[in-house]
């Protein structure tokens, strides 16, 4: 069953006051009961709601409902509300959902952040050299991979978190290198770097706005705050969360069995503190308007749980396919993939497809051989393609145009790009740099005549392009980058990884999308900052992502939370999918999420291996109910599915009792208005 909330949405914000002093729309919005009980639930001080979903049960959307219906009914002012989410991808949604509701400058009004985001947002407020600090991305990882001898990123991260936090004596030095079998010398010489360098982590931003917070040097006056995606918020991020809604009335939603992110963190310790926090209300959301029960009671199974969700859908059972090796299965969702769109006469589209993977290496993997078959593929991520390769020394070069006596790190990772120019060599010059109270790069400037070659071309080509560089051209600052590029390593670097045209292609789509980024953050930049200068302070919170275009979608099940797509194959990995009790309660939910993102297609391939040996027969047995073990018959009704509906339909898609949700915005109000006039 469905109803409707109504509420007068009274124009306040961004048009002249004569002309809409009396003025209102009514606003209707098709809700459940579920759904109108969390948006007409009073927002009292000190307290919390607690919205417990299950997938596809339209939280995201209800959250936005509630925050209009707030602002409409005059409960909360827009500037009270701060919502807080996990990525970009996540807050753009959200603000792009609110200002359908509203109309933009309202809209624009609520605090819609990450939770990085706002930290740093804030503490440029503070000490606008926040704006300028020098983030380790990936780049300098490896930089410091290379200059400390850890391989592995992950334990790299933990150890200069370790160093950040608790490194500062000689004991807690030593400790960390025995735990990390390390030396001494080499936990010292990344300590320096670190100290001189002033390079910063994420988590970094957070601990110096939390305790500003804390300090009262920093202060927030919010009447809500909102955070979605709940399950995923590790220690860390609450102790934020704490001290932002401390005074206020808390939102939080999320789904418990999509908690994918633990090693970030312990989401059942945020859990348990939540309880104690405030006075709590808790309402569970667990209607499924997106994959059809055939895929609940699949994914659920695999959870080895009942929660109760209910679907209204029609659908298919999942197919569950098992593979001798990686190759083969490969192969089997090429070929599906093209029976889909070519058998359905193109009711089935490569946009509609999506194929989710386990880890990155297995996402390179696939993406290499459908692009082998000819087959267009769209990686999706919560950032442009360049954020996540070597690309990414482009922003330490514009570092170093823009401020070089404050990109000491960025002198470093760029360095070890030249030839013959190795990690023994720049420590050796940061050290003399710093025993002299230099920057590395004026130290590099003024004993240039005594330096290597490559070194002297560096600071030659750096110079050079200083005094010739016009900051606000994008033409200028890509064709100036491309040239420091090429004469001083980069792009020698980049080529030792292209082995084939596919690869050539990625990288000259990584090119294209930061010339894109550059574009947009030119047409975004304030009056008072030149285009590189708002660049670098602005990326790492703000950055435009490319058009999606018609081709088969690629992911990581990490990556494709909260998306949904029509056709989704999950492709095998280990541990395989089933049988089930080979899988910890962490690989469950990963592969729980990767199911529910299923609309009307799901399939599951799984590969035999040494470790998981897949015996069918005794699957069919105990799940044969639940999964198909055959490619579907692509039928009539399977069909309609894709085609576009010529009904109007409501934010879910339940179709016979829903009514149309109606949204007026501020534009279409006033012209309304003029034309009845």
């Amino acid at each position: 069953m469905t109803g409707n909330i109504t509420f007068d949405y009274k124009f306040k914000h961004g048009c002249p006051h004569s002309l809409v002093e009396d003025m209102s729309l009514t606003k209707e919005i098709a809700v459940t009961p579920t759904q109108a009980k969390i948006i007409r639930h009073p927002i009292e001080k000190k307290k919390t709601l607690n919205i417990i979903s299950g997938p596809g049960a339209g939280k995201t959307t209800t959250l936005v409902n509630k925050v209009a219906y707030m602002i409409g009914e005059e409960i909360v002012k827009p500037e009270k509300v701060l919502v807080l989410s996990m990525t970009n991808r996540a807050v753009d949604g959200f603000l792009s959902r609110l200002q359908d509701q509203l109309d933009e400058e309202t809209a624009a009004l609520t605090d819609i952040e990450t939770f990085h985001g706002l930290a740093h947002r804030e503490l440029m407020k503070y000490d606008p050299s926040y704006g300028f600090s020098e983030l380790i991305e990936d780049p300098g990882w490896r930089v410091l991979g290379i200059m400390s001898g850890v391989k592995r990123k992950f334990e790299l991260q933990r150890i200069v978190e370790l160093l950040k936090t608790r490194g500062l004596t000689a004991d807690e030095r030593d400790e960390i290198a025995s735990k990390h079998r390390l030396s001494r010398e080499t936990i010292d010489e990344l300590f320096k770097i670190l100290e001189t360098s002033q390079a910063v982590t994420y988590n970094e931003f957070l601990r110096d706005y939390k305790r500003l917070l804390r300090d009262g040097k920093i202060k927030t006056d919010y009447d809500v705050v909102i955070v979605d995606e709940f399950q995923d918020v590790y220690p860390e991020l609450w102790e934020l969360v704490e001290l932002l809604a401390r005074n206020s009335h808390l939102i939080v939603a999320g789904d418990p069995y999509q908690s994918i992110y633990g090693f970030l963190g312990d989401n059942g310790i945020v859990q348990s503190q939540l309880e104690h926090f405030h006075e709590m209300d808790r309402v569970e959301m667990y209607d499924c308007f997106r994959s059809p029960p055939e895929v609940i009671k699949s994914s659920e199974y695999i959870m080895e749980t009942d929660r109760g969700v209910k679907s209204y859908l029609k659908g298919e059972k999942p197919i569950l396919m098992k593979m001798r090796d990686s190759t083969e299965q490969f192969e089997y969702v090429i070929d599906e993939i093209m029976r889909l769109v070519t058998e359905s006469n193109d009711a089935v589209k490569l946009g509609d497809i999506a194929v989710l993977t386990r880890t990155n290496r297995e996402l390179e993997e696939l993406i290499k051989m459908l692009n082998k078959y000819g087959l267009d593929t769209l990686k999706l991520s919560s950032s442009p393609s360049w954020c996540d390769g070597n690309l990414f020394y482009l922003v330490d070069y514009m570092r170093i145009l823009n401020n070089p006596q404050r990109s000491h790190f960025a002198v470093i990772c760029t360095l070890l790009l030249l030839p013959e120019i190795g990690p023994v060599t720049v420590r050796n010059i940061e050290a003399r740099a710093r025993r002299n109270k230099m920057s590395l790069y004026d130290y590099l400037v003024e004993h240039r005549d005594k330096l290597k070659p490559q070194l002297q071309a560096y600071i030659d080509v750096m110079e050079d392009t200083r005094l010739s560089l016009d900051p606000n051209s994008t033409s200028d600052i890509m064709d100036k980058l491309l040239i420091i590029a090429d004469e001083l390593g980069l792009r020698k670097f980049i080529s030792r990884s292209i082995l084939f045209d596919d690869d050539k292609n990625h990288v000259t789509t990584q090119v294209l999308d930061f010339n894109e980024s550059l574009k947009m953050f030119a047409h975004l930049k304030p009056d008072n900052q030149t285009v590189l200068e708002y660049f670098l302070q602005s990326y790492m919170d703000r950055l435009p992502i490319s058009t999606v275009k018609d081709a088969v979608k690629v992911s990581t099940i990490h990556s494709s939370k909260g998306l949904e797509f029509p056709v989704v194959f999950m492709i095998g990995s280990k541990p395989a999918l089933l049988p089930r009790e080979h899988l910890s309660p962490e690989d469950r939910r990963v592969y729980y999420v990767g199911m529910t993102r299923a609309k009307h297609l799901l399939y599951n391939t799984v590969v035999e291996n040494k470790d998981w040996p897949i015996d069918m027969g005794r699957i069919k047995k105990e799940a044969g109910h639940l999964f198909q073990f055959n490619s579907p018959v692509l039928s009539e009704s399977l069909l309609s599915k894709f085609r576009p509906s010529t009904q109007v339909r409501s934010f879910h898609t339940r179709p016979k009792t829903s009514q149309p949700l109606i949204v007026s915005s501020l534009i279409k109000g006033l012209r309304l208005w003029q034309r009845t006039r």
